[in-house]
């Protein structure tokens, strides 16, 4: 007998991600003087609303950084005044699309549109910070492996969800445990929402699981 689990994988359905937002976040609505962030870039603009600094004033003309190996790149003019300056909320615009593309092109992940888009994060911890906020509240039922990086688990437990841990072996995360997991779930009602794994570089194990 085929596992529900294969069954359920193969099963082409509408994929609505609003329904795993939790309420807080739907709550939140973009802040409107971020709204107006792309006004700010037509020459000669000047934004005296939400306190962005006069590039004139910025004191630096140029920067030069040299790498360990030797070469050097400078920035200068609009480029170093929009390092200095504030910018999107998600990224600044040249290194976003930069980063679109090369994951385009290296891992050519499906449906990764320029309106899908991504969010550029100060780092791993903070990405997944965000990503729990937006789909995680006390309620929820959340699947990690076991073991797994102790960073998502100190962000999951801040939130108060209900973790159950999946043993893991040299292949990845067992599909009998986890199969037997949410079977028991679903007769109990209470389904798990979200899983988290770690694929490549699995942490503390670092294994890349095929």
């Amino acid at each position: 007998m085929k596992s529900s689990i294969a069954r359920l994988c193969r099963t082409k359905v509408p994929f609505d991600p609003s329904k795993f937002i939790v309420e807080t976040s739907r709550r939140r609505e973009p802040m409107a003087l971020r709204e107006l962030y792309p006004l700010m870039r037509i020459p000669g603009m000047l934004n005296l609303a939400n306190g962005m600094p006069n590039p004139q004033t910025f004191p630096f003309k140029k920067v030069t950084v040299t790498a360990e190996k030797g070469y050097q790149f400078e920035l200068s003019g609009n480029e170093l005044a929009s390092c200095l300056q504030y910018g999107p909320t998600a990224g600044l615009e040249e290194f976003n699309k930069w980063v679109l593309n090369h994951v385009r092109h290296e891992h050519a992940p499906p449906s990764l549109s320029e309106e899908r888009g991504i969010m550029i994060t100060t780092g791993s911890q903070d990405g997944l910070s965000k990503a729990f906020d937006m789909l995680i509240n006390s309620e929820t039922v959340v699947i990690t492996e076991n073991p797994t990086y102790p960073g998502a688990l100190q962000a999951l437990r801040a939130t108060g969800c209900h973790l159950v841990g999946i043993d893991i072996d040299k292949y990845g995360i067992r599909p009998d445990v986890l199969e037997h997991t949410l079977l028991t779930q679903q007769q109990s009602g209470v389904m798990a929402k979200v899983l988290y794994m770690i694929p490549t570089g699995q942490n503390p194990f670092i294994k890349f699981f095929k």
